[in-house]
């Protein structure tokens, strides 16, 4: 399947797992209210920050490791690395009180059937196995909503255990389904070996791993400062808004996943910057378009969808948006310097965001409340871009009108879904 296609596949099957997830997000906003939320939402974060720890040896560089060595060798130093991260991360975060701990449980547990799935939804990607990756995705989300609302209606669990154990289930069903495709036909190293593989990839990904712990913190601290001033109700209203912002950049992940598989592949720079452009400028103008629909929808509706309890809902979104504009730009550009092997350009900027966002987020939530912590972190995502931007056109010495839109441009996105 040509690149277009994978892409206008992959935006397909995304928007069929964003629904979903909608539906699930308005299941648990309605049915649980904005403390349980948002004391869901700082489980979720341990989750994340439990993966990315483990990520070094079982996150994205298994995309570029996999067409390089085998796959078996990839495999039991990432499992093992995912066990030891959520025991560990899940743990100290619960002792910190970070998260409720009378969750641990269920962290740990959810923590490690994530990490299993995402250590195997790399190697699809590592082999361009896009059509399975997509539709087991699907089949993870489906099952996660329907294990919700079965819990919530079918057995009148009104707590946030019902979301936990839809999500881990959910979870193990996606790694199993994934199973039968990690089958490699061929592999360039001749000399992958265990030692071989985790030196390689450590070289490779710890930096990687670091960027990506930088960026969670950056996109996720005004979480903790939410919750340590107004309150895990208020987080809950802040966590659904940012959830639904988010879901808009389904264009720029759904794309990124694609280019980054494609010119993990690739060996000529040229090709890797045409590709890089013209998903940017397509990402950039898609994410705008949904922007703009989500802001004009009245206040209403989403008193409507979510509960009158989520009325804040709207006037965040629109404090928010631009820093969701910048993060799609942002996305794009990290999948290049990932595939061209400097990864060193996110953590530079994923740091600058983080410090950023330290630094201005706990007056600026005092100061204005939830408008403030969404400030905050559009701040912090305009500098991580502005760093990404300048080394893009700077240090890369690619020119600045490349990324601008031209009349090849509009020809080639008219005709994105009716060509290969």
């Amino acid at each position: 399947m040509g690149y277009k296609a994978n892409i206008v596949t992959s935006l397909t099957t995304r928007f069929i797992g964003a629904f979903v997830t909608l539906g699930m997000s308005i299941i648990t906003a309605r049915e649980l209210g904005t403390e349980k939320l948002g004391e869901i939402s700082l489980v979720v974060l341990a989750i994340a920050i439990a993966m990315l720890v483990g990520g070094v040896l079982s996150g994205p560089p298994l995309v570029y490791f996999t067409p390089r060595k085998s796959i078996k060798h990839l495999l039991l130093p990432a499992y093992i690395a995912n066990v030891v991260s959520s025991l560990l991360v899940c743990f100290l975060l619960s002792l910190f009180e970070l998260f409720d701990p009378q969750y641990l449980g269920y962290a740990i547990l959810i923590s490690l059937l994530q990490a299993f799935y995402s250590t195997h939804f790399y190697i699809l990607l590592g082999l361009e196995k896009l059509n399975p990756y997509n539709f087991i995705g699907i089949i993870q989300v489906i099952v996660a909503i329907s294990g919700v609302a079965i819990l919530v209606y079918g057995f009148n669990i009104r707590d946030p255990s019902a979301y936990f154990i839809a999500q881990a289930i959910s979870y193990l069903v996606g790694f199993l389904f994934t199973i039968p495709f990690m089958r490699q036909s061929s592999y360039s190293d001749p000399n992958s070996g265990y030692t071989n593989v985790v030196k390689d990839i450590l070289k490779y990904g710890l930096i990687m791993q670091v960027a990506s712990i930088f960026q969670q913190l950056n996109y996720r601290l005004s979480y903790y400062v939410i919750h340590w001033q107004l309150g895990d109700a208020k987080l809950g209203i802040f966590a659904l808004t940012m959830q639904i912002a988010e879901g808009v950049l389904l264009v720029s992940r759904s794309i990124s996943v694609v280019l980054f598989s494609k010119i993990a592949n690739l060996t000529e720079k040229s090709n890797i910057v045409d590709k890089t452009t013209s998903t940017l400028k397509f990402t950039y103008i898609s994410t705008f378009l949904f922007l703009v629909l989500l802001l004009v929808l009245p206040v209403s509706v989403y008193e409507m969808v979510f509960s009158k309890n989520f009325s804040e809902t709207k006037i965040i979104l629109w404090y928010i948006a631009p820093g969701i504009l910048f993060l799609a730009i942002q996305t794009i550009l990290s999948s290049y310097f990932s595939s061209v092997g400097k990864v060193h350009v996110n953590a530079i900027g994923s740091l600058a965001g983080l410090i950023v966002i330290g630094l201005i987020v706990w007056p600026l939530t005092m100061l204005m409340d939830l408008k403030g912590g969404a400030i905050a972190n559009v701040i912090s995502y305009f500098v991580s871009l502005v760093v990404a931007l300048v080394y893009f056109v700077f240090i890369e010495k690619n020119p600045a009108s490349s990324l601008l839109i031209g009349g090849k441009d509009v020809k080639t996105y008219t005709k994105i879904f009716s060509s290969k």
